[in-house]
């Protein structure tokens, strides 16, 4: 399937383990991605009328096909979950740079379940997922952990932390902050994070996509972006190294 990694990861921070399951065709053509997945993942691994802060529960990161290609504005995805204020689905989407990288490691979703006995972050690679001790980041703003988990896992993971707010389970406004864009994300994903003390996810992968009739795809993209004006100088990195891919 041209557009998509083909795998979904599932991560339990309470033991430590992860599997992969692949993404069906009828999957990826019924729902798309981002949101999509997340919701059906969300109602296929979460039991009916569990608590949203008990380890069943989960966070789902999702990302789409257009997701790490030409296509204006095309690095965004999902985080979805159950809600801790309303006990109902939510979501909530954004950017940056995390959402690219992520479709870099091959997977088009990250599902998040379980307690961990300590803080952790998750570092994700194309081969699967690792646990992190994270105590050292308690108390930390977002911006401080992002610069922690770059200074021991370089500066091309991208990372998506919570700060004081997630730490104070806040149910109303909660704050998740990539790298590349400061994306204030007023959802519950934060809170039950805290609660799974997982502090942060890493994406690092170099996988490629490729997609159908590739030329004429680049070219309607090329010229809508030409369109919409110069890049913001933050995101020219990405560009310049999606269009390689795209050569």
């Amino acid at each position: 399937m041209r557009g998509y990694g083909g795998r979904i990861l599932f991560v339990d921070v309470t033991t430590g383990s992860s599997r992969v399951e692949p993404v069906s065709e009828t999957l990826a053509r019924t729902l798309l991605g981002g949101n999509g997945f997340a919701a059906r993942l969300l109602l296929d691994h979460v039991p009916p009328g569990v608590d949203a802060y008990d380890p069943g529960n989960a966070v789902v990161f999702a990302v789409g096909p257009v997701t790490d290609t030409t296509v204006p504005g095309n690095s965004r995805a999902c985080v979805a979950g159950k809600s801790p204020l309303t006990g109902l689905f939510f979501d909530s989407t954004f950017g940056g740079r995390f959402p690219a990288t992520m479709k870099r490691t091959g997977f088009d979703a990250i599902v998040i379940t379980g307690c961990a006995a300590e803080p952790v972050y998750v570092k994700v690679t194309e081969a699967g997922a690792e646990l992190r001790p994270a105590r050292s980041l308690w108390g930390q703003t977002t911006r401080d952990t992002v610069q922690a988990i770059h200074a021991v896992e370089g500066g091309d993971a991208d990372v998506m932390a919570i700060g004081p707010g997630g730490e104070d389970v806040s149910l109303s406004k909660v704050t998740a902050a990539d790298w590349m864009a400061t994306d204030s994300l007023n959802l519950n994903a934060a809170a039950i994070l805290d609660f799974k003390h997982g502090w942060a996810v890493g994406p690092n992968g170099t996988i490629a996509r490729y997609i159908d009739h590739a030329a004429v795809f680049h070219r309607r993209s090329r010229s809508d972006r030409r369109r919409l004006g110069p890049l913001p100088t933050k995101f020219k990195s990405v560009a310049r190294r999606v269009e390689a891919d795209a050569e």
